[in-house]
């Protein structure tokens, strides 16, 4: 609701973190419906709602990719800052990743030796190399995942980062058409298969990597100025993601269930995503709004130590409901499965707050104490 009474964000964008919230939350209640009918065989209430809640995951993307835009455009422009960059991104990746990852690892290990048909084990150098691939977040086999459910995601931050990464040593005008000859190769791909065998060309050439993509064009354009929309422009930016979002529901009925990862339903979201992230941005730069909740910003702030927690939170919740239903005999009603549902979705919030406060910030406010380094590159002549 438009409001006299304006906020000023200053450099903060107050209204982009909020999305950055309610997209966390977003793959929290995907989860939880998903747990809901495997444990169940039950859905709970809006279940066709949350089903789309998978969509937060592809937020996720096209926000990264404006985020390290709009941080580090002047390190494209400047081709300097290339090592602070990769330390920056290593310690927001890595450090709490692995904190997470261990207690996964000594619970799999010890308790259930397996998930998802993937078998997690310590009898050799092949299971070795398996641990090392997913502790440093390196694409593993289809045949043998991950054992953190959501790490496929993070293999593909991490190979954006390091791409940004060569992008800063292009220099702005070089990577602007590597993009471009990125995203055409992408699509080319997808429509000639050429190369479908190969699980590397599969990996860099994902579809995925279109939000990214889509997501540096918004920070570079907010950077520089460009986001900034008139109350018309505006109206006219919701009426066009409104059809968006009526067409996806129309195509998705028939074709998502089947295809989810059609390229179509790609260009769609990129759309509705892109013009989102604007108007966030338009939000915050006009102030027309009042500020968002402080509650949705904190989600925000943890949404990192959420998306990592959530799914280990999940599954505990509902093996001990599973377990006390049946336990004490008690009837598994379309009520029951609700508030298993809401008590799940409070735990899980929960713990990845308490993540956020007790581990995560704290960490990395201890490793970002040291801010400058004074070793060198072989291609950079100067400290860094």
């Amino acid at each position: 609701m438009l409001s006299s009474q304006k906020f000023n964000s200053g450099n903060k964008l107050l209204y982009v973190q909020a999305l950055r919230g309610l997209a966390a939350m977003m793959v929290l209640f995907f989860h939880c419906s998903l747990n809901s009918k495997a444990y169940f065989n039950m859905r709970p209430l809006l279940a066709s709602v949350w089903e789309y809640g998978w969509l937060g995951v592809e937020f996720f993307f096209v926000l990264s990719g404006f985020i390290i835009t709009y941080i580090h455009l002047k390190d494209l422009e400047s081709r300097k800052g290339v090592a602070q960059f990769l330390r920056k991104r290593f310690i927001r990746i890595y450090p709490i990743y692995w904190v997470v990852a261990t207690i996964m690892l000594i619970y799999y290990l010890f308790i259930k030796k397996e998930n998802q048909g993937v078998t997690v084990r310590l009898s050799g150098m092949g299971d070795f190399i398996y641990l090392v691939k997913c502790y440093s977040l390196f694409p593993t086999s289809p045949l043998r995942k991950n054992f953190i459910d959501i790490a496929w995601t993070l293999s593909y931050e991490v190979w954006f980062y390091l791409l940004f990464a060569f992008c800063i040593l292009l220099g702005y005008k070089r990577t602007s058409y590597f993009f471009i000859i990125w995203g055409f190769l992408i699509v080319f791909k997808h429509y000639t298969h050429i190369g479908d065998f190969s699980p590397f060309l599969n990996f860099i050439l994902n579809p995925m990597i279109l939000y990214f993509l889509a997501g540096c064009f918004i920070g570079y354009l907010s950077k520089k100025g460009k986001a900034s929309l008139s109350l018309r422009q505006f109206v006219i930016l919701i009426i066009i993601a409104s059809m968006s979002v009526f067409s996806y529901a129309a195509l998705s009925g028939s074709v998502l269930e089947q295809n989810r990862w059609d390229i179509n339903y790609y260009y769609l979201l990129i759309v509705l995503f892109g013009i989102t992230l604007w108007m966030a941005v338009s939000i915050d730069r006009q102030s027309w709004l009042t500020a968002p909740s402080k509650k949705l910003l904190l989600i925000g702030d943890a949404s990192y130590s959420l998306y990592l927690i959530h799914p280990a939170v999940i599954m505990f919740c509902y093996k001990m409901a599973a377990y006390l239903t049946s336990r004490f005999a008690i009837d598994v009603s379309s009520m029951t499965v609700n508030l298993i549902f809401i008590g799940t979705m409070l735990m899980a919030t929960l713990a990845g707050l308490l993540l956020h406060l007790i581990v995560e910030k704290p960490l990395l406010s201890l490793l970002n104490k040291n801010k400058t380094f004074s070793w060198r590159l072989p291609w950079i002549g100067k400290p860094l």
